[in-house]
């Protein structure tokens, strides 16, 4: 049977009760009411690192869990936040996992937040994929970057059009459809 001090009588348990924590040492072992600012609790105990089925700290800092709770993302593969860390400032979320990311490499970035998406949302108001300084981006309009929409349907955005442009989406077209007439501007 392992014995463990126990403030302040000190007196000598096989186990600490329900809500108290067990910190092991090599030559003695203690029962606490929390963990020391550099432990976590991980099933009972106190630890230097979460691990195993709960590699996760919570966003309170103090317990390991097995996932972050529905409003929180997960930052580093390591600890549970409601909102994003400066070095850590963008969102990405995918199902049911959400985490913070150092930048936006390899997904495409949705214009002006701090949000990384695998696709833009095609219901949502940046629906159109554009390229902005050589990065994928999300966009709302086509036409607030100088572009045009590749076609009638399509959520691209390209540098010009072959044809004519319809406004006032300046979807590029290749008959103009009423109201619009076609205009030579030579």
């Amino acid at each position: 049977s392992t014995v463990y001090s126990t403030p302040p009588n000190y007196y000598c348990v096989s186990e600490c009760v329900e809500g108290i924590y067990t910190i092991k040492n090599p030559q003695n072992s203690s029962c606490v009411s929390e963990c020391p600012g550099d432990l976590y609790v991980l099933d009972g105990m106190c630890m230097s690192s979460c691990s195993g089925d709960k590699p996760y700290r919570d966003s309170t800092g103090v317990n390991c869990v097995s996932h972050c709770n529905a409003n929180e993302f997960l930052v580093n593969d390591m600890y549970c936040t409601l909102t994003c860390p400066p070095s850590h400032p963008f969102e990405y979320v995918n199902g049911a996992v959400r985490k913070c990311i150092v930048n936006c490499d390899g997904l495409k970035r949705v214009e002006t937040e701090k949000k990384c998406v695998d696709t833009c949302n095609r219901s949502s108001t940046y629906m159109y994929d554009i390229i902005i300084n050589g990065k994928e981006s999300c966009t709302e309009s086509c036409a607030k970057h100088g572009q045009f929409v590749k076609e009638k349907g399509s959520y691209e955005c390209v540098t010009s059009c072959s044809n004519k442009v319809l406004p006032p989406l300046n979807i590029c077209v290749n008959i103009c459809e009423y109201p619009y007439v076609y205009v030579d501007t030579d």
